[in-house]
């Protein structure tokens, strides 16, 4: 009787904390802001779009709203990188489906990564209802970012749309 009482209140615990899953819904999205050594970025949900303010120089705009874990910008500002809106997780694994994305000034497209060029999509990781596509996050190493896909390979992404295995 006392296990299974201690059982059921495990369980309420649980569920009045709350738990993080993997297939939880994405916050709503709001406006937001980050500095990052001298360059300032902030989406603006009415505006519908993202500006970044570089190092020197003015202003640009991205369109349409990103989350602030998608938006990775090059340490003089004049580069983001987007990554895909759903964090590592993507609702499917079309090889033709676009991952990663390169903006430089005055919010110019100036590359895109499909999934196949990173990983074979049928050999992706599921969850419940979503693929795995990308292992930890993104940092700046030389003259682009640095990230690992699931299956252990090290990738580099210029702010010129150059990609390569490290």
């Amino acid at each position: 009787m006392v296990l299974r009482l201690a059982g059921v209140a495990l369980v309420a615990l649980a569920c009045l904390c709350g738990t993080a899953e993997a297939d939880s819904p994405l916050p709503a999205p709001t406006d937001w802001r980050h500095d990052l050594q001298g360059v300032s970025v902030m989406a603006d949900i009415a505006a519908n779009r993202v500006t970044i303010r570089p190092v020197d120089g003015p202003a640009w705009q991205i369109d349409g709203w990103q989350p602030g874990w998608a938006v990775h910008p090059a340490p003089d500002g004049r580069a983001v990188m987007l990554s895909n809106p759903g964090g590592n997780l993507l609702a499917g694994a079309a090889p033709d489906l676009t991952v990663l994305r390169i903006m430089e000034a005055p919010g110019v497209l100036r590359a895109v990564v499909p999934l196949s060029s990173l990983a074979n999509p049928t050999r992706l990781q599921r969850t419940a209802s979503q693929v795995v596509w990308i292992s930890g996050g993104y940092h700046w190493q030389d003259d682009g970012w640095a990230f690992t896909t699931p299956d252990g390979q090290n990738w580099h992404l210029t702010a010129e749309g150059g990609l390569s295995r490290r």
